[in-house]
């Protein structure tokens, strides 16, 4: 929508607890670019999801406390756009915290194209059908506020049943055998939702 790049990683000390954005100041992928650095709070943050919308660079995370040792669920997070693009100053709004540990991984909706939604559309965000509790595409609405954070929600939109499917990797995440390497060298299953570094 704008011509430009955005590149990001996530970023910390011993536990993972930013997120670095950077965005291209022109169309050319190989210049200038503003640079932020968001501080996302004490847990460990894991697997970013990026989708662009017109409002804000929306986000998902998969939580972990601070140790990595326990899964706390999702959580949804969008970033001033408009601020971004114009390399001023900008701050990110999360209206909830991470959903709970019996909550899968959750994806934002990423505009591809020219046709743009209705101004003041909520991103829709989908949640992966693996959990025994509900195993349905949960869908939820993110209206973002900048101006009044507080006016800012993520809402439950709607949770129609997924069709029956059987899970690659239910309880490893290294299940598919890679020809010409020894037992125990697997490829990662790409979409595990409790994965604690990026694959690729």
């Amino acid at each position: 929508m704008a011509n430009r790049w955005l590149i990001s990683q996530f970023a910390g000390t011993s536990t993972i607890t930013d997120e670095c954005v950077a965005i291209s100041t022109t169309s050319d992928a190989t210049g200038s670019y503003y640079r932020y650095g968001f501080h996302l709070g004490s847990n460990f943050f894991d697997y970013p999801h990026l989708g662009v919308w017109p409002d804000a660079y929306y986000m998902s995370m998969n939580v972990f406390n601070a140790s990595g040792t326990t899964y706390l669920g999702p959580q949804p997070f969008a970033f001033d756009r408009t601020k971004m693009l114009a390399g001023q100053p900008a701050t990110f709004v999360s209206p909830v915290g991470p959903l709970g540990g019996s909550v899968d991984a959750f994806l934002p909706a990423d505009l591809d194209g020219s046709r743009l939604p209705p101004t003041g559309a909520p991103n829709t965000f989908v949640g992966f059908p693996g959990q025994a509790t509900n195993p349905n595409y949960t869908t939820y609405h993110f209206h973002v506020d900048f101006v009044t954070p507080a006016n800012s929600t993520f809402t439950t939109f709607a949770s129609p049943s997924a069709a029956g499917f059987t899970a690659l990797c239910p309880s490893t995440r290294a299940c598919v055998p890679e020809n010409g390497v020894t037992r125990g060298r697997q490829f990662h299953c790409k979409l595990c939702r409790r994965s604690r570094h990026p694959l690729v």
